[in-house]
């Protein structure tokens, strides 16, 4: 059986714990990315390399939105036949649980690294309009944050 909810060892208090330290590391990021930028300007006056570099950072972050719908797909799938597989159906529940929480640290991560790479590309080029990207990063974070609803629409996609 998992634990209960609020028990150290319940995935969803572990992916909670994750999703939000991946979320807040970018919001750090990001305010001391801002303070550099005010203080000192952008690193990178190049306009041509700037919207390079801009146009870099929304194709990442479109390629890893699309990489995360696709790898929530996979893992549930992925969940279903591994839970068809067990002996009993608690040892069923368990194992879609334990994909749900593996997508959700690769979804999480699908979510920083743009995130972080947007925000990188704002403190060199100065550019507040890429900072949309780490935006989209963070709404992304807040749809992944683990419930137990979530969690029983990722068991029910699994056992389809």
């Amino acid at each position: 059986m998992i634990p209960e909810p609020g028990h150290p060892q319940n995935p969803l208090v572990q992916s909670r714990i994750i999703i939000g330290a991946l979320a807040s590391g970018c919001v750090i990021f990001a305010a001391v990315a801002i303070v550099i930028s005010l203080t000192q300007g952008p690193f990178m006056p190049d306009p041509q390399m700037s919207m390079i570099l801009a146009g870099l950072a929304g194709a990442v972050l479109l390629g890893a939105l699309v990489a995360s719908f696709v790898v929530a797909r996979v893992f549930a799938r992925q969940a279903g036949r591994a839970a068809a597989d067990q002996p009993t159906p608690e040892e069923g529940e368990r194992t879609i649980a334990a994909h749900y929480a593996q997508c959700l640290v690769i979804r999480g991560a699908l979510a920083q690294g743009p995130s972080l790479f947007c925000i990188t590309v704002f403190m060199l080029t100065g550019m507040w309009g890429v900072l949309a990207g780490a935006l989209v990063g963070l709404a992304e974070f807040a749809m992944l944050f683990p419930s137990e609803g979530r969690q029983r629409a990722f068991m029910s996609r699994a056992l389809e």
